[in-house]
């Protein structure tokens, strides 16, 4: 079980080891480790799916958590099962989500490096393959989907950085086109592996038929 001290639910995450600490104050951590503090209220995360070459005014399906647990599923009006649809996540199943995101540095993703680093490599397979007298592979999408992704955590220390005091409340908002793709024609580039793995949960979550409609009544405007 996840510690809860004054509100807020405190988890340390290593890439082989999840554990559950209580800290007074957070920053007393000592470990290789990344650890967040979820909020006491709002949205935990946000991910949002633009569905390319579509002309609606609805873009693509939506997944949203909040701190107390809640799972929402707002699926367009052109897809089967539409309307906004809801479970509830135990805090293990929020950490197990979370995990992934904070272990593999999602929360400081600097989107324009990972940019560059995506054409440095389209640069050394095009040298290795004019060495070798080979053609590169070339490709190209029209109107690609595009994978949008908000965190909130009340604190947050890095991974490997834990000598330092958490900071937050913090917010982070990234996007990236054809993230299928390129998480396929790049496996370096491990952010983009992280990334995807956490849209193919969030695909999940959207196809799921294990969640309850929420009554109009109680949908917000």
């Amino acid at each position: 079980m996840l510690a809860d001290r004054r509100g807020f639910a405190i988890i340390l995450v290593t890439l082989t080891l999840v554990a559950t600490i209580t800290l007074d104050p957070p920053s007393a951590l000592a470990s290789d480790a990344g650890a967040f503090v979820l909020p006491d209220e709002g949205e935990v995360l946000r991910y949002q799916r633009v569905i390319g070459e579509l002309e609606h005014p609805d873009p693509g399906p939506e997944v949203v958590l909040y701190a107390d647990g809640r799972l929402q599923v707002r699926r367009p009006v052109y897809q089967t099962k539409a309307g906004l649809w809801q479970t509830r996540l135990d805090l293990a199943e929020m950490r197990a989500l979370l995990e992934d995101v904070v272990a593999n540095g999602l929360v400081d993703i600097d989107v324009q490096e990972l940019r560059q680093r995506k054409a440095t490599i389209q640069r050394q397979r095009a040298e290795a393959a004019r060495r070798t007298g080979t053609s590169p592979t070339l490709y190209a999408i029209g109107d690609p989907d595009r994978s949008v992704l908000t965190l909130t955590l009340a604190a947050y220390s890095p991974p490997g950085d834990l000598s330092s005091p958490m900071t937050g409340p913090i917010t982070r908002s990234w996007e990236w086109m054809d993230l299928y793709g390129d998480a396929g024609r790049f496996p370096e580039i491990r952010e983009l592996a992280a990334f995807h793995r956490l849209e193919l949960k969030m695909i999940e979550f959207i196809d799921s038929d294990s969640f309850e409609r929420v009554p109009v009544e109680e949908v917000a405007p």
